[in-house]
């Protein structure tokens, strides 16, 4: 059995006066996939790592909030880059030891196969349950999805307001996430039935595009509680932030540096654990950027599995 614990990363859909995205050009929505049999040994060690290297003693009264300590704010402000970049080495090659993939859908908010914020955000949560249940049913593993609380976390009184999308995006027309990962997960397990929907983005392959490993219902807990929640949120920030550097170079000088310092430990992440990074379309503006970088990294072609599976 796999505990998946997710978060997101650069959700902002936002622009500055020099038409760039405020955090990052691609949006992810992925987590670490952990054994069971793995969780009190790696929770021990990160709590040990916290400790001696932040001089955090209690992790559940600090929060280890990877943004933070990567730009020195609140109870980290004034930490030493040497000790960033000991603590994010430190985590990389922990997760490589225990064999603690990351798996991720990624969109990019600029791409042109989709028109509306709605379809690029759901596209990325497409593929990620696609890349898990890949990854699962490789194992003959069954896994449990744990999702950090959001802040709107309020309980659906009816499947049928799942069913109808203007639930899904709020009244300024951000898309509520916590409605869309639902939506997406009911979908693709097809809880709903006699219900008649149609789905986000409609695929090719109605059986094939069903989830078949993961068991239950999303599992929320709250982050500031979670070690593994944490974990993911410190992977998926560092890696969107290495993908907003490879694009743009004018970028902060602490976040290329830091990306600078931890290419070779990231690297040596992905590669270890064979980490899946998937998303929905083969031609964007960073596809060879990524591409480069992930065969460079594993040593193979990342994932593009939802690719052929739209309806033209």
């Amino acid at each position: 059995m796999f505990l998946i614990y997710t978060d997101e990363s650069g959700t902002s859909f936002k622009k500055d006066k020099d038409g760039n995205f405020r955090d990052g050009p691609c949006l992810l929505y992925g987590g670490l996939a952990i054994e069971v049999g793995k969780l009190y040994m790696l929770e021990s060690a990160f709590k040990a790592l916290c400790n001696e290297i932040l001089g955090v003693e209690n992790i559940y009264e600090v929060e280890i909030k990877t943004g933070d300590i990567f730009y020195g704010k609140n109870r980290f402000e004034g930490l030493e880059f040497n000790k960033k970049e000991e603590f994010f080495r430190e985590v990389l090659q922990l997760l490589a030891k225990f064999n603690v993939p990351m798996i991720a859908g990624l969109v990019y908010k600029d791409g042109n196969i989709f028109n509306s914020q709605l379809e690029k955000v759901a596209s990325a949560i497409y593929s990620f349950f696609s890349a898990l249940d890949t990854f699962l049913l490789e194992k003959s593993k069954y896994g449990i999805v744990i999702a950090d609380e959001f802040g709107d976390n309020k309980d659906i009184k009816e499947i049928k307001e799942l069913l109808d999308s203007k639930n899904l995006v709020g009244k300024k027309g951000g898309v509520k996430l916590p409605y869309l990962l639902r939506r997406i997960f009911f979908e693709k397990l097809n809880h709903f039935g006699e219900y008649s929907f149609k789905p986000i983005i409609p695929l090719r392959y109605r059986f094939e595009s069903q989830i078949y490993s993961v068991v239950d219902n999303i599992h929320y807990v709250n982050s500031k509680f979670s070690v593994f929640n944490q974990l993911a949120d410190i992977v998926l920030f560092l890696f969107n932030t290495a993908l907003e550097v490879s694009e743009r170079r004018e970028v902060f000088e602490d976040k290329k540096q830091i990306v600078k310092a931890l290419t070779e430990d990231f690297a040596y992440f992905l590669r270890n654990t064979r980490s899946i990074i998937s998303w929905v379309i083969r031609i964007e503006t960073l596809y060879d950027v990524m591409l480069e970088f992930y065969e460079m990294a594993v040593g193979m072609k990342p994932f593009t599995i939802l690719a052929d599976k739209i309806k033209k």
